[in-house]
Formats: structure tokens, C-alpha cells, sequence
């Protein structure tokens, strides 16, 4: 801090009018009360020297200057200096004072240095104070003089402005040392407090990462144990199935029948059917009927011989004398006319228990494959695949494929697996063959998501040679095995399951790349609720076929695989080489499957081929000649079936309906009903009835 201060001489005994001049000590202080060493001198002039030891002697006042000036207040002392922020040119940096003490000369320099002052090197004397100090120079009768002679301007060298990079750094604060040491020990302090905090924070959360693994350990132990568990039951469940099926096979067999091997010189092994104690017993029961049959019609024959001569336009003397009563032939007749009565309706019951036999026969003839099936299977031992999937009870099995069902412990459900098995005694041509239809199989089931189709939900590989795809798993059977178990249904129940198949087939075909399925059959429609009257479900799209956008050919494809599929089940055109070459297929091979099933849930049997293996449908041609199809008299169906079973069996492909067409048909629409007439209420009559 600087500080200026003029005094005047008491004019008593002077003889100088003008004021006198005296040069104060400028101090420079620091932010500590340290008084710095004095670096200006006091003079006076030769017209003062005699009153110096007066009162109010000027040098006891700047000695007493100097002490107010080293003297802070506290309120100095805190207050802290703010940077000025109005003009660019005003200083923004205050070093520190006690490094920054200069001679009082050095602001009088000259008046240049005075209109151009340095930034940061003032130390807090104003710029109007130098301003003065520069203009009173000339002035010697007022004003502050330096003890020192100045300097002219053109003499002394002008200083450069330090480049901002080699400024000082340092930073000036108000604190003390102890406030400062205070302000350590409290930031450390808080730091330790800090660190604590985190500290036992981060002893909290070890702790609860260790229950929380503990926890989830018992839990995985626990779940580890329900699974075992749950496989555990499955296993004995599966096993208890499998007893039960055998020993009712073992009863069918004695019931129903079973094969036989027979070797003869002629031929190898041969297998023969041989009847079991059911066939035995309705074979006695048919001979019976045909003993009293033929009693019967013996016993006609005579009583025809004993008319009444009255009945008879001529007779012999014999006859006569053996004739009967008109009463007695009478009563003899209706007796015969009653055992024949009664013979008709045993002989009725005969064909229905020899229908039900036949039909108990194919299921055990079906059921005793499958367990002779899944004996020969290398998996029927409750084989865990993937460590995920449970393989139970052999469902059934294809050419080169086996159909098990499964448990997934992951999704807690079960599953269908189908195991898909390459010969190893097979080329790799065939090899790559199979490989590729069955990843076709999988792709296109892959991005099928329809209520009315079996879903596909994993595909991995066991070995080098076997490969699997798990499928969506429905309790009931087939509708193969339904018909076989019933014979027929009505037209009620055919026309649920038809619609259900036409909407299924009609999201195929809408696809982007279109599906003809191909191998459309009773067997591959399930029964989602083991009955007609629920929903079913399509599966199997082995021999499926997908129209890319390169492969159309008028509006189809080749057929490559001619001579896959069930034969009783193809269109005709499958069976001809137009021009010797493949034929061209589309969605209407699925319609004429859709006309053969039709039929056959309704009449029992196949329209075309029934009771024809496949070798003598292609040695006969029966498909190729299936020009026209016929419906028995019994049961009955109404005409619109028959005319939608027509638009399905039409011999020509043009002239076929095609999915679209067939989901649109006249036959699956709901009758608009008639409003009921309301009737007038009581009370109220039309006024133009009389």
C-alpha cells in the first residue's frame, strides 16, 4: 500500500507564500503484517529546515503514517481481492506484494511509461496517482519529488512484455499458514472420512455377494435336485409305460395274432400271420351262422314241400297226403322268416366285431413294429441329448428317421425329437443328398409360425452321422390311427378337420416363397386333442418343396423326387413324364390330397387304390386312370361336399381349384339365416287386416 501525504509550513516568520513540499515513505505490504524496509528518504527545503522540531513535525506524521499503513484490520486482512472484469486493459493478475517491491522512481519514470502502463506491475497504486505524480515533476513548490533524479524516457531502454508462457503461476490468497494447514488437516480428514465410508461400503457389498452366492448356490443345488428328481420320475414313468405296452402286446398277440417266420427251401425267411383266439372264435361263430344258415334254408325247402293243397295250383297225390294245415304252414313260416330274421342280424354283428378285429389288428400290428423299433434302437435307454433333452418312449419311425418323445429341462415341457440317422454303408453323393432335404425340412419349418402346423424349435448334431430337430409335441394321435380306430366320421367332424388343413395350406402359399407340402396324408395330420372335433396340426415336411423366385416354370416346379410319397394320396400328373421330362407341380397336388382325405373320413375307405399296395397302383395305373370319382350310396353326403370333393379330385391339373380357390368355396361358407318375422304383440293389430 502507498501512501502520499502533503504538509504545509505555519506561514508566522516565513517569508515563503508557496506551499512546501515533503516526500512521504511509500511501503510496499504483504499479505503478512511485515513491515518492509524503507526505500525512499525525507526531505524538505531550505525554507523548512528551521521548524522542524515544531509541533506537528512532519516527520513524527509519516512515521506515524507508517505504522497505520503496516497495521491491517482483520476486515483487510480476509477481504479478498477481486480480479476486474470490466476493460480488457485493467490488470487481471495481483502478484504477490512482498515480491514485488519496487523504488518509488520506477513510477515516475517518465511520462510515457505513465500513459502506457505495464499490466501486473503497478502493485495497487492507481494510475491516477501516477498520472499526478509524472505531472507535478516540472513542479517544485508542490507535489511529491523523488530523492533520486529521474531518468529522461530516451534514455532508459523500453522493458519487454513477458510472453504469457513465462508467467508466473502463483497464485495469491488471504489464508494464513495455520488456516492453511487447518484447511489440509480438514481436507485430509474428510478424505479419511471418505475412505472410511467406501471402506465399510465396500465390506457391505463383499458380504452381500457372498450370501447372495451362497444363496444362488443352494438355489442351483436345489434345482439340481428337482431335476434329478424330475428325470428320476420320468425315467420310472417311462419304464412303467413301456411294461404296460408290452404286456398288452403280449395279450394282443394271444387275442389278435401275431407274424411267424417260416424258412422254406424255396424261399428265405418268410413271415406268415397267424390268427389269434378273437379270429379263432369269430371264425367258429361265422361257421355257426352258416350251419344254421343252411338249416335254415333246408328247412324252407321242405316246408315249401308241405304247402296246403289250397296254396298250390297242382300237386301230386304225395303231396297231399304230407301237406299241412293252412295254420301250421302258416306258423312254420314266420318261424323261418324270425330265424332268419335273427340270422341276418348275428351275421350283421359278426361283420362289426370282425371290422373292430381288423381294425384292433392294424393298431397291433402298428404297436408291435414300434416296440420292436425301439428295441433295435440305440436310444431307447433314456439317452439325455444336447444336456437339455430326455428321450422317453419311441413314437415312431420312418425310412431313415426316428420320432422320439422328449422332455426339455430348460423350458420344462416335452418335446418331439427327430432323430435323423445316416447309413454309414451309404456314398457321400447320398450322404449330401439326405443332408440337404432334411436341412430343407428344417429351413422351412424354421419360419413357419401357424396355430395349424407343428413348430420347430431346435436343431444340433450328435455325431458325424446323426443329426436331430426338435419339434412342437402333441398328446393325441394321428388321424391315421383315429380312422383305424373308428372306421369313419361324420361329415361334421370331416369338414372341421378339412377347413382347418385348407387354412394351414393357405398360409403356405402365402408365404413369400410358397410351400407345397407333397406328402399330405392321414398319418401327418395330428390331433392336437386326440379327438376330430379339436384342432389339428400338419407335420412332416420332409418331401415339402419351396418355390424360389428362379425355379418357376408356369407357375410351378419340377418334380425332382418322382416317386416319393404315398401313392394312394398323389395327383395323376406325378405319374407322367410330359415330353420326357419331369413334371411341372404346384399347390394342387395338395388339393387332390385334400379330396382323397376327405373322402375317406367320410366313406372308410380310399377313393382310388383302396386295398391296393403301391407296386400294383403303379403296375396298374390306377392313379393315371382315376378320371372320375364315385360316391356310394351309404353313408349319406350332402351335395355340397360332393361338389367340393369334385373341384379337388379333377383329373386335369388346369382345370383343378387351387388353395385359394378351395379356401373360398361355396362349402365352407355360413348359411345367411332368415330373420325371424317379429311377431305383433298382444293388444296391437295391422291395420290392413280386416
Amino acid at each position: 500500500m502507498i501512501v502520499f501525504r502533503t504538509l504545509r509550513q505555519p506561514s508566522n516568520g516565513s517569508t515563503s507564500n508557496g506551499p512546501h513540499t515533503v516526500t512521504a515513505s511509500i511501503t510496499a505490504m504483504a499479505s503478512v503484517a511485515t513491515p518492509a524496509p524503507p526505500e525512499f528518504s525525507v526531505g524538505m527545503n531550505n525554507s523548512e529546515s528551521d521548524n522542524s522540531q515544531t509541533d506537528g513535525s512532519p516527520i513524527e506524521e509519516i512515521n506515524e503514517l507508517k505504522m497505520k499503513s503496516v497495521a491491517k484490520t482483520p476486515e483487510q486482512t480476509n477481504r479478498r481481492g477481486k480480479r476486474k472484469q470490466d476493460t480488457p486493459q485493467e490488470n487481471r493478475r495481483t502478484k504477490n506484494p512482498a515480491t514485488n517491491q519496487k523504488p518509488i522512481d520506477s513510477y515516475f519514470a517518465s511520462s510515457e511509461a505513465a500513459r502506457t502502463p505495464r499490466r501486473g506491475t503497478d502493485n495497487g497504486v492507481a494510475r491516477s496517482l501516477q498520472m499526478t505524480s509524472n505531472s507535478d515533476q516540472s513542479n517544485d513548490n508542490c507535489g511529491i519529488t523523488p530523492l533520486e533524479p529521474t531518468t529522461p524516457t530516451s534514455s532508459r531502454p523500453k522493458r519487454a512484455r513477458p510472453s504469457p508462457t513465462n508467467r508466473s503461476t502463483d497464485c495469491q490468497t488471504d489464508m494464513t499458514l495455520s488456516q492453511l494447514e487447518l484447511l489440509e488437516a480438514g481436507q485430509v480428514q474428510k478424505a479419511n472420512a471418505e475412505k472410511d465410508v467406501m471402506f465399510r461400503q465396500n465390506l457391505r457389498l463383499e458380504m452381500e455377494l457372498k450370501q447372495a452366492k451362497e444363496l444362488a448356490g443352494s438355489f442351483e443345488d436345489k434345482f439340481t435336485r428337482c431335476i434329478n428328481l424330475t428325470k428320476n420320475m420320468l425315467i420310472e414313468k417311462c419304464n412303467h409305460e413301456k411294461r404296460e405296452a408290452r404286456r398288452r402286446s403280449m395279450e394282443d398277440r394271444i387275442r389278435l395274432g401275431e407274424w411267424s417266420s417260416s424258412y422254406s427251401v424255396c424261399s428265405r425267411d418268410s413271415e406268415k400271420w397267424l390268427n389269434g383266439q378273437a379270429f379263432i372264435t369269430l371264425e367258429d361263430r361265422e361257421a355257426q351262422l352258416e350251419a344254421v344258415k343252411k338249416k335254415i334254408e333246408t328247412e324252407r325247402k321242405i316246408l315249401s314241400r308241405r304247402r296246403p293243397p289250397s296254396t298250390t295250383a297242382s300237386g301230386s297225390s304225395r303231396q297231399r297226403e304230407n301237406a299241412l294245415s293252412l295254420d301250421e304252414y302258416n306258423m312254420q313260416d314266420m318261424i323261418l322268416k324270425n330265424r332268419s330274421k335273427a340270422l341276418k342280424e348275428d351275421e350283421a354283428e359278426i361283420n362289426y366285431d370282425r371290422d373292430k378285429l381288423h381294425r384292433e389288428r392294424s393298431l397291433h400290428i402298428r404297436e408291435m413294429k414300434r416296440i420292436i423299433n425301439e428295441d433295435n434302437s440305440k436310444y431307447s435307454t433314456n439317452v439325455e441329448l444336447h444336456s437339455r433333452y430326455l428321450l422317453l418312449n419311441l413314437l415312431g419311425k420312418g425310412g431313415f428317421s426316428e420320432v422320439y418323445k422328449a422332455y426339455d429341462f430348460e423350458a420344462q415341457k416335452f418335446v418331439a425329437i427327430k432323430i435323423h440317422q445316416l447309413n454309414q454303408y451309404w456314398t457321400d453323393q447320398k450322404k449330401t443328398d439326405y443332408q440337404r432335404h432334411a436341412h430343407r425340412e428344417a429351413e422351412i419349418q424354421k419360419i413357419i409360425n401357424h396355430s395349424k402346423i407343428v413348430r420347430l424349435y431346435d436343431r444340433f448334431e450328435v455325431d458325424i452321422n446323426t443329426f436331430c430337430t426338435v419339434l412342437e409335441y402333441c398328446e393325441g394321435n394321428d388321424l391315421d390311427i383315429y380312422l383305424k380306430q373308428h372306421s369313419k366320421i361324420s361329415e361334421q367332424e370331416a369338414k372341421s378337420v378339412i377347413m382347418q388343413i385348407v387354412q394351414a395350406l393357405k398360409y403356405l402359399n402365402e408365404l413369400e416363397h410358397p410351400v407345397i407340402h407333397y406328402d399330405l396324408k392321414p398319418g401327418n395330420v395330428l390331433l392336437a386333442d386326440g379327438s376330430v372335433c379339436g384342432n389339428i396340426k400338419i407335420t412332416d415336411f420332409g418331401l415339402s418343396k419351396q418355390i424360389l423366385d428362379g425355379d418357376q416354370q408356369d407357375g410351378g416346379i419340377e418334380l425332382t423326387s418322382q416317386g416319393a410319397g404315398t401313392y394312394w394320396y398323389l395327383p395323376p400328373e406325378c405319374f407322367s413324364r410330359p415330353n420326357g421330362g419331369p413334371p411341372i407341380i404346384d399347390n394342387r397336388v395338395d388339393v387332390w390330397s385334400i379330396g382323397v382325405i376327405f373322402y375317406q373320413c367320410i366313406y372308410g375307405k380310399k377313393p382310388f387304390g383302396h386295398n391296393q399296395s403301391q407296386q400294383q397302383i403303379l403296375e396298374n395305373k390306377t392313379i393315371v386312370n382315376a378320371t372320375e370319382v364315385n360316391f356310394p350310396p351309404k353313408p349319406s353326403l350332402s351335395q355340397d361336399a360332393k361338389d367340393f370333393i369334385r373341384s379337388c379330385l379333377i383329373y386335369r391339373k388346369e382345370d383343378r381349384a387351387d388353395i385359394f380357390a378351395l379356401a373360398s368355396h361355396h362349402y365352407f361358407k355360413v348359411p345367411n339365416r332368415r330373420p325371424a318375422v317379429p311377431r305383433n304383440p298382444p293388444g296391437i293389430f295391422n291395420e290392413n287386416s280386416n
